[in-house]
Formats: structure tokens, C-alpha cells, sequence
């Protein structure tokens, strides 16, 4: 299933989301969210001339996980702020009849061509697997007795999606970012599909950005200013 959503002008990055202080941090080590900093990009610079390279090296897969998949998933669009790439997103759903259906979305003004996603990628971007903890791995195989052609495009389909996560895994201009909650477990065939792989926990927030928090909802509505926070 291709979808097409409206371009978010109020989009999220790293400046404008609350809470998360730590993490982006974790991310700065990453070379993400650094595009400002001058003396980043004149290190970057100096490595790649001392070392041969045009650019910077290819990122590793990195996955997002946190108690609430919902605080995984929000520091996930704050990163695509950040990165300010083309980007499809891809999800696990369920059909009428309960069976597992795998939906991939992308803004419409990053296809040139509805028909193709992967042009969605030529000139790089970010490829989003939402929820992972909650993907089951696709059966690629098909019964001999050539009955269930609908299984069969369905086994087609499944595998179309690998080869697309593969093929941005392996394109070094191509970021990749799996969400998933800490509670539940991973099929090692996702895991295995990602790497390398790099996990980016993002914990309980402290007392500085549950301040940080705080302030930012007083912002926003000034009939809780009142509230003593200490008491609270």
C-alpha cells in the first residue's frame, strides 16, 4: 500500500522537542544534528581528506527504543526534522480478516514517480520502520501445489519489501531508522536484516527535562503557571 501525506510545516527537530535532552546528545555522537557546528563539519573535512573519502562514511541502522513506543516514535520525527531528507515510512497493519499488512508511505512531493519508491532514494534519504517489535518476519515460501496464488502475491510483496530495506541498508546515502518499545522482543530476522546495527535507548527523563517538560506545557497553558512543581 502506497500512501501520500501532507508536508508538516510545524515539523519537529531536535531544537524544538522537549524532554529529550540526553538522547540527542547520544545522537550528537553520531554526527546527526551537528550540521551547525562548524567546527564538526572542519573535522569531518579533515578526516575525509586525511583518509581519501568525498563524504562522510555510511551511518549505521539505528534503533530507537523506549518504554512508551509512543516517546520512540516522537524522537524519530524530531531526527527526520534534523536530517531534513526524503523519507518513506513502513509499518505493520492489520486487514479486515486479522491477517498481517505491511504499509509504506512517503510525502508526495518526495516521489518523482508514484510508481517508484526507490526513486525516492536516489539522491539519499531515510527509509522508517515504525514499531518494529511488532513486524513478523514474512514466509517466503510458496506451496507447489500452485492453488493459493493470492499467498503468492502476498510472498512476492513480502519479499520486494526485504530486497527495499536491504538495498537502503547497503546504500551509504540512505539512513535507516527502526522504533520499537523496550517491553516487547524483536524478530532476529528484522535485527539481523538491519545491520549493522546501533541502539539508541532513550530512558525515563530526569529531573532536569521533567523541568525542562514542565515548562514547555506552562508555555502552552497558562492556567497550570500556578501549579508548585515541588509539590507536584
Amino acid at each position: 500500500v502506497q500512501e501520500a501525506f501532507a508536508d508538516d510545516g510545524d515539523a519537529l527537530n531536535y531544537d524544538r522537542i522537549v524532554g529529550y535532552e540526553s538522547t540527542v546528545e547520544m545522537m550528537r555522537d553520531f554526527g546527526i544534528g551537528m550540521n551547525d557546528d562548524p567546527r564538526f563539519q572542519q573535522l569531518v573535512g579533515m578526516l575525509n581528506a586525511r583518509h581519501g573519502l568525498d563524504k562522510r562514511p555510511a551511518p549505521d541502522s539505528m534503533l530507537f527504543r523506549a518504554h512508551a513506543r509512543e516517546d520512540a516514535n516522537r524522537f524519530m520525527m524530531a531526527t527526520l526534522g534534523e536530517l531534513d531528507l526524503p523519507s518513506v515510512h513502513m509499518r505493520m497493519e492489520e486487514n479486515f480478516q486479522g491477517m498481517p499488512v505491511l504499509c509504506i508511505s512517503a510525502r508526495s512531493i518526495d516521489i518523482p514517480s508514484p510508481s517508484s519508491l526507490s526513486s525516492v532514494f536516489s539522491k539519499g534519504g531515510v527509509l522508517v520502520l515504525e514499531d518494529l517489535d511488532l513486524w513478523e518476519s514474512p514466509s517466503m515460501d510458496v506451496p507447489d501445489d500452485g492453488s493459493s496464488f493470492f499467498l503468492m502475491q502476498m510472498t512476492r510483496g513480502a519479499s520486494e519489501a526485504v530486497n527495499l530495506v536491504r538495498s537502503a541498508v547497503d546504500n551509504p546515502d540512505v539512513y535507516v531508522i527502526a522504533t520499537a518499545s523496550m517491553e516487547g522482543p524483536i524478530d532476529d530476522f528484522f535485527l539481523d536484516l538491519l545491520e549493522p546495527l546501533s541502539l539508541v535507548d532513550i530512558d525515563f527523563p530526569n529531573d532536569e527535562e521533567r523541568n525542562l517538560i514542565w515548562m514547555d506545557i506552562a508555555k502552552e497553558h497558562p492556567s497550570i503557571r500556578s501549579i508548585n512543581r515541588r509539590d507536584l
